[in-house]
């Protein structure tokens, strides 16, 4: 089989075709040759596996022999080399006075040259002269050699034909050259063509003057950088086609006055901006400096080969100036810039973690390349467009543990480290409620019912809205409310599945009733109010109003209130509603009327014994006469076996009084409670801002009904907020018109101050989020007929309370109201079986161990 290099094969052509090339010149095939000469060629038959000719005694010692013959009175021999299966040619020394033709081998060629054989050797073991033409393919195309003895045996000082002599020949690299005699050559063309000729040869004793054809004398050298060819004298050179094609390592020539070189040699043009300049010995330079003109050619003139300061040129213009009459000769490098320092760099992350089975892609780790000249590429395939290469980020992402993934530019690298995560369980979850009840009629809504989604990761959401945007879907909720009976909604996420079980109750009779007192007694030219006798409203469909502001929305009307207070007397007032009505009588005082009733807060021990009578203090008739205990009605549960505070009412004459009677365990250090006077109404000295009663359990001397300091109060009546605790028309900061329960102003307790008259005020901070006067700080009364505190202090007496939100509130699982457990709307009985403190508010527990708000604005003990 015979290699194919394009320089391999002489070949004739007419010189009618080419008047300027000699003798003979490479082609680039055998066909070439097929066509030049006009006959086929006929190589060498290659067996599969070559044999040797003999196994006798060689001229170096005992080996195969594989190929033998003669160069004039030169021997040669192809033998066996020192590593099995590569060979060694040695030439003997002789003379050689013409290249002779060996059998089916084509005229030019030595057989080492076109069969294949390892030959890895070459020995020359004597003086060897080679004549005219025996120079021609010589070594041609020896890539193999590896070792060279001899050389310097070599007389070439007869030789014409240097035509492909060292082509493709390897193992040349350090061999000195410089001493081969070319005086008489005429043919140098392919001399060196892909060869390892050294970096920089030293041709400085070569004799051009009678060569004629230079066609592609030092083409496609990889290694060849610099050429000095300062003594060449071309003035005889025919051909010179692509006597540099392909030297693109090739960034320095030097020419002297007699060399005169055709446009058609090829030289490469210089190469693109940042380019390095490939001189080992002097490293960091670079094509430069950039500008908007293509890289060129520049003579260095009276710079320096790094430092070049004569005329730019593109390799072509090189030609034409050594064509001129004056042309003494020059050194032309690539252009440069300033020396800069190699900028390459590779950023990326330096890891990242993904879920099991997550697909990795490199791209999501890598933040940019820098090129050698400093710019900067953060596009991930303009990068890799640009060389960057990644390994090791196909690694299976079901394989929990590191993978190391590699990027690598311009011999640089950086690594990332992907850590995959260990398989999740899957914690999907829907919580809702199990069932629910609605009346007929009533419009449902799924986000009532429901409680939380759990994600696969466990993360758990709990807003309705929330958990559809992450998937959740509803089915079954557009039953008809009408429809009596059991209706199934589910609710779906990530493959599971709840539902919640719906009744629609059937249709029930009108449920419309009015709930006020019977009767109220007032005192003479006393204002009424007929809120204060009203309790609530129920609606057709059973729904209970407590707030009288709301229950008037509703449709509740009421007459007859705007009596004269004045008169004494009965004064009917009636409440209307959807068809039905219900009246309460107010029986005014006449104004001598001595009608009295004194009633005081009572403190007991756990286990002492409770009667009403502990907490009267005095009554009179209309007379004025004294009346006894006996006479006076009282109502309200005291359990004297649980602390806590409870209320006592007392009635008589119309006349009613409550006192708060407080349980708490032995041993509690209190202060005697100081029995309030009676006025001629009977009631007790007090005023907006007054005290009627004093229970010190705080060691600051004030009553127990007092807020903490950091604890929230609210108005139940109209009040004002005062720059002192002396209030003064004059200094009030703000106004706080009575307002309905769910809407009473309310206030922190910062601190305490007393009038100059005594009396003691709240030092509060406005936090009605959201009106004008949230934030303002002042002074309010303490009196608990205005101002109470928002936090029920006990459980009532029947263990019930009842939901008065609007927006209903939520129960929870942990008395700091952390993990909500189910929501309860307005309207709501609940049963509680304590009252617990957290921090400065106070919680209800209820009988299913959750906990609620023990807020007045947002619950109401008692049922409603």
């Amino acid at each position: 089989m015979y290699k194919s290099k394009w320089y391999r094969f002489a070949f004739l052509l007419p010189l009618v075709a080419l008047s300027v090339m000699v003798e003979s010149q490479h082609s680039t095939s055998a066909d070439t040759i097929s066509q030049a000469t006009g006959k086929a060629l006929t190589t060498r038959a290659q067996p599969a596996s070559i044999k040797p000719i003999s196994n006798q005694m060689s001229s170096v010692g005992l080996s195969k022999v594989w190929d033998s013959g003669d160069i004039g009175t030169a021997h040669w021999e192809i033998t066996d080399g020192a590593v099995a299966g590569t060979q060694t040619l040695t030439i003997d020394g002789g003379v050689a006075y013409s290249q002779p033709h060996y059998g089916n081998v084509p005229v030019g060629y030595y057989p080492w040259d076109l069969v294949k054989y390892n030959i890895t050797t070459l020995n020359i073991t004597g003086p060897l002269q080679l004549r005219g033409d025996t120079t021609r393919n010589l070594f041609c195309p020896l890539s193999d050699l590896k070792t060279i003895t001899g050389m310097h045996y070599l007389d070439t000082s007869l030789a014409t034909n240097m035509s492909g002599m060292f082509g493709s020949a390897s193992g040349f690299t350090n061999s000195d050259i410089s001493y081969i005699n070319t005086s008489n050559v005429t043919d140098m063309s392919a001399m060196f063509a892909e060869s390892s000729l050294p970096e920089n040869p030293d041709l400085s004793r070569f004799d051009t003057r009678k060569v004629t054809n230079m066609f592609a004398m030092f083409r496609n050298i990889p290694n060849l950088t610099s050429l000095d060819l300062s003594n060449f004298d071309t003035h005889n050179v025919t051909t010179m086609t692509d006597m540099f094609k392909q030297d693109t390592n090739l960034w320095k020539l030097k020419l002297g006055s007699n060399a005169v070189l055709s446009r058609d040699t090829k030289l490469p043009e210089a190469p693109a901006f940042g380019t390095s300049i490939p001189d080992p010995d002097h490293p960091g330079y670079v094509v430069g400096p950039k500008t908007s003109d293509d890289p060129k050619w520049q003579d260095i003139g009276s710079g320096t080969d790094h430092n070049p300061n004569g005329p730019k040129y593109y390799s072509g213009d090189i030609s034409l100036a050594t064509q001129k009459a004056d042309f003494s000769g020059g050194t032309y490098v690539w252009q440069q810039g300033p020396s800069v320092p190699d900028q390459t760099a590779i950023d990326v992350d330096q890891s990242k973690t993904i879920d099991n089975g997550e697909t990795f892609d490199p791209s999501t780790v890598f933040n940019s390349i820098t090129k050698p000249d400093g710019t900067k590429i953060t596009n991930f395939n303009d990068a890799k467009a640009a060389g960057l290469t990644v390994s090791g980020d196909t690694f299976d992402t079901k394989d929990t543990g590191d993978h190391t993934v590699t990027f690598t530019y311009n011999g640089k690298t950086a690594t990332t480290t992907v850590t995959v995560l260990p398989p999740v369980v899957d914690q999907t979850a829907i919580d809702v409620d199990s069932t629910k009840t609605i009346n007929n009629g009533t419009s449902f809504d799924p986000s009532s019912v429901f409680q939380s989604i759990t994600k696969a990761d466990g993360t758990k959401i709990t807003n309705f809205n929330d958990a559809k945007a992450a998937g959740m879907t509803v089915s079954g909720d557009n039953f008809s409310t009408t429809a009596t009976g059991d209706h199934t909604v589910t609710f779906t996420y990530n493959g599971k599945a709840a539902t919640c079980k719906v009744t629609v109750l059937p249709v029930v009779s009108d449920l419309t009733a009015i709930d006020v007192d019977g009767s109220k007694v007032i005192n003479n030219g006393d204002a009424f109010s007929a809120q204060s006798v009203f309790h609530s409203i129920t609606k057709p469909d059973g729904t209970k109003v407590t707030d009288f502001n709301i229950a008037k929305a509703d449709g509740m009307t009421v007459s007859g209130d705007n009596f004269n207070t004045s008169v004494p007397g009965n004064h009917t007032v009636t409440f209307s509603y959807n068809g039905k009505t219900a009246t309460t009588i107010v029986s005014v005082l006449a104004v001598n009327d001595k009608t009295s009733l004194n009633v005081h807060d009572v403190v007991l021990n756990i286990g002492d014994n409770w009667n009403p009578s502990l907490g009267f203090t005095s009554a009179t008739d209309k007379f004025g006469n004294v009346i006894a205990f006996g006479q006076i009605s009282a109502s309200g549960f005291v359990n004297t076996s649980v602390a806590g505070t409870y209320q006592v009412t007392y009635t008589y004459g119309g006349i009613i009084r409550t006192i708060s009677v407080y349980v708490q365990a032995k041993n509690t250090p209190i202060n005697p409670i100081p029995v309030p006077q009676p006025n001629n109404n009977g009631g007790s000295t007090s005023n907006n801002g007054g005290s009627s009663s004093s229970n010190n359990t705080n060691g600051n001397n004030l009553p127990t009904y007092v807020a903490s300091k950091g604890s929230v109060v609210y108005a139940g009546k109209k009040i004002y907020m005062y720059k002192n605790g002396t209030f003064k028309k004059s200094e009030r900061i703000a106004k706080y018109p009575k307002q309905k329960r769910v809407d009473r102003p309310m206030f922190v307790v910062t601190g305490y101050a007393h009038s100059s008259d005594g009396i003691l005020r709240y030092k509060v901070r406005d936090v009605n989020h959201g009106s004008k006067t949230a934030g303002k700080t002042g002074y309010i009364t303490a009196n608990r007929k205005y101002v109470t505190k928002v936090y029920y202090q006990s459980i009532p007496w029947d263990k019930t309370i009842t939901v008065i939100s609007p927006n209903g509130v939520h129960s929870y699982k942990h008395k700091n109201l952390t993990e909500r457990a189910k929501t309860y709307k307005k309207g709501t009985h609940l049963r509680v079986k304590a009252i617990v403190k957290h921090n400065l508010t106070t919680r209800y527990k209820l009988t299913n161990g959750h906990y609620i708000t023990a807020n007045k604005k947002l619950v109401i003990q008692g049922k409603y």
